[in-house]
């Protein structure tokens, strides 16, 4: 927690880790954040009316609270909903030319590689972050079931409270057609689900909700409430009692795709393939993850990665975002490297 909460010093973000064999959190750090020592020796009315006013929000917990465009990191649903849906298996082809102008010309979705990737299967799509191949999947699942992602979204445990008991949560937002009719009385198009499936438009996550998909994917599709409840009582008394991992769903994913995902979340980060490499592929640890670079309009996007180590019997999962950090290889992977390094002794 220590750590988490120095990481972020001079930025907005959060972090979120937890044991993804049991749901127990192990760091929920939040910045800017203020002094609750403060607060509970009793405030002036203009130091309140600073916090209040702050522009950095210090009173939101970010960790639960901040509901942002995951980018890029929701591709692990994508492709989940691709594969369980039977419109693509991991080695379906696609070709990257650095851009996706699949409902024409006007309506062009870019790689972040504008040379693009050239010929590429779906499973190295998600090594790579290629948004050609997954514009290309979201068109696809348009046309086989509108419903499809946002369904998938919510078994991944996004757009409803976690059930997080003693901070409040926030539920984010899963958008389908029902909702975009009700809330804004407009007709849902197919560049809509293009948006949706590379992690945009309207859809808005937490980070505790990105955790927990990230810690389910890294224990083998069990999710598992988050906790902050250990035990109650002296420790190791007689008297005590342990908290019990409560499993609040599974994965929609089958064992055969689970571990096709995440062999591409491992090489996400130890293959020089991968989008997080850069930052992650000395670890002497074997990592897994995603990252995610969230647009922003009129500002930085959003950095986040979502990771879990040690790849092949994870003991800690963790999501992090900084807000209007830039690209998430570059600022959110490091974070999440020095994080699971110090938990690990793995430095």
């Amino acid at each position: 927690q220590r750590k988490a909460a120095a990481l972020l010093e001079g930025v907005r973000g959060a972090i979120v880790a937890l044991d993804p064999r049991n749901g127990q959190i192990l760091a929920l750090a939040s910045s800017p954040t203020f002094d609750a020592n403060a607060i509970t020796g009793g405030l002036s009315g203009s130091d309140w009316t600073a916090l209040l006013e702050d522009e950095g929000r210090p009173l939101v917990n970010r960790a639960t609270q901040a509901e942002l465009p995951p980018g890029s990191v929701f591709k692990v649903v994508t492709e989940t909903a691709a594969l369980e849906s039977g419109v693509f298996s991991p080695g379906s082809t696609f070709f990257c030319p650095g851009s996706w102008s699949g409902l024409g010309s006007s309506w062009t979705v870019r790689c972040w590689l504008p040379s693009g990737h050239g010929s590429l299967t779906l499973a190295e799509g998600l090594v790579h972050s290629c948004n050609t191949v997954f514009a290309e999947v979201g068109s696809q699942l348009d046309s086989f079931d509108r419903e499809a992602l946002p369904r998938f979204a919510r078994e991944f445990g996004f757009g409803t409270g976690t059930g997080l008991v003693g901070v409040p949560d926030s539920p984010g937002l899963v958008p389908d057609t029902a909702w975009r009719q009700r809330a804004l009385g407009q007709a849902w198009f197919p560049g809509d689900t293009v948006n949706f499936a590379i992690g945009q438009g309207d859809l808005l996550v937490t980070p505790l909700q990105v955790a927990g998909m990230i810690a389910a994917v890294a224990n083998g599709g069990v999710r598992y409430r988050p906790q902050l409840l250990l035990s109650v009582g002296a420790p190791s008394s007689e008297g005590s009692t342990l908290s019990q991992p409560e499993v609040v769903g599974q994965l929609p994913i089958s064992a055969e795709h689970l571990a096709s995902l995440r062999q591409s979340l491992l090489d996400g980060c130890m293959s020089g393939r991968g989008t997080a490499y850069a930052a992650l592929g000395t670890m002497s640890v074997p990592v897994a993850g995603k990252t995610g670079t969230a647009e922003n309009p009129g500002s930085a996007p959003h950095a986040w990665f979502a990771g879990y180590a040690p790849a092949e019997a994870p003991t800690i999962a963790v999501a992090v975002v900084v807000e209007h950090g830039g690209q998430g290889s570059l600022v959110a992977a490091p974070i999440f490297r020095q994080l699971v390094e110090t938990y690990l002794g793995a430095g």
